[in-house]
Order: structure tokens, then sequence, then C-alpha cells
């Protein structure tokens, strides 16, 4: 999948700071990635890519670019994601952060695709939500049995771990059936139940 967008950085307004270093041509960037490469994606490759992701020193700060840039969930109701960040920044206790990869929609293999191939790009979205909320933890919620993606998961785990990241990463495999990734299913599956 390569999705072609104007730079968010551009987006940001003067005196905002950018998630991500310069890349060359400041009104055009490739999002999704370049053309088809063997296997996930490396950090160093996506680095070069994308550049080193530069977070905003506070919470607060992340959840105004979250507001700011208007992103919507895609999971049907199209809930704004600054008002998600910000209710669970609110919400008090040690915040948490789940990517949810485990689609079960038969026909679909979006999330599959993204995260065998592109992981750092999932993990760096991660990391920005994590900032907002204040979690140290990040759950990656696969199906059981998807080789290809625990396998890509795995090794970026490794290499985020190996380059700094401040974030305790960890892996949990998703019942292989079609509700494990609904919501109440995932937080089921995470409390033991």
């Amino acid at each position: 999948m390569t999705v072609l967008a104007e730079s968010a950085d551009a987006r940001l307004g003067p005196g905002r700071p950018a998630l991500f270093g310069t890349l060359g041509d400041a009104h055009t960037r490739l999002l999704a990635g370049p053309p088809a490469v063997e296997g996930a994606e490396t950090l160093g490759d996506h680095l070069r890519r994308l550049g080193p992701l530069r977070l905003p020193d506070s919470p607060a700060d992340v959840l105004e670019l979250a507001q700011g840039g208007g992103i919507l969930g895609r999971g049907g109701g199209e809930f704004p994601l600054a008002r998600k960040l910000a209710t669970a920044a609110a919400a008090g206790g040690s915040p948490l952060v789940v990517v949810n990869g485990s689609e079960g929609e038969p026909a679909s293999r979006k999330d599959r695709v993204l995260l065998g191939f592109r992981p750092h790009l999932v993990l760096d979205g991660a990391e920005v939500a994590a900032r907002a909320v204040g979690a140290a933890d990040v759950v990656l919620y696969v199906h059981a049995g998807e080789r290809t993606v625990e396998a890509a998961l795995d090794r970026a785990c490794r290499e985020r771990l190996r380059s700094g990241c401040p974030l305790r990463l960890r892996m949990i495999a998703a019942p292989p059936a079609y509700v494990s990734g609904e919501s109440s299913a995932v937080v089921s599956v995470l409390e033991g139940r």
C-alpha cells in the first residue's frame, strides 16, 4: 500500500514541533512505504525513509497535535483520535497502549500487511499514543499463528529496544476467532478471561 500525502509537518504551522525528520521535499512524503521490499522493513530503512520520530516534550503538546490533525478512527464510528487520547490521559491509573492488529474481517488483510511489512510505522504510532497518555507499556495484539506478522513484530521490537526505545513492548496472541479484535474481546484477553 503506497500513499502519497502532503507533509504532516508542513501543516503543523510555524513554531510547531515536527514529528519526523526532514526528508527532502517538504511538501510531499511517502507515508506507507517505498516500492515493495523483501520482508519487513528494518528500523534502519524506516529511519532513512521517514527520519527519526521527534515527539514533543509534553503529553499536552502531543494531544494538541492530535487535535489539530483531525484524525478519525477507521472502525466505522469515525471517533476522533484526539478525544480518545485525551480521555485515556485523564483516566489516571497506569495507561496501556494496545495496538489491535487482530482484524477479523474475513476478506481484509490490511493489518497483516501493515504489521508484516511496515512494523516500525505502527510502532511510531504506538509511541506517539504512549506519549499522549503517559503510558510506558505497549501491547501488540495479533492473531496467533500469523507467523509473518509475529516474526516482523518480534524483530522490530528487538530493534527498537536495542536503539533505546523507552517503552516496554510485548506481543499477545489473540484467539483465532472472528470477534477477537472487537474491543471488549481484546480487554477480556488482556485480563486473562
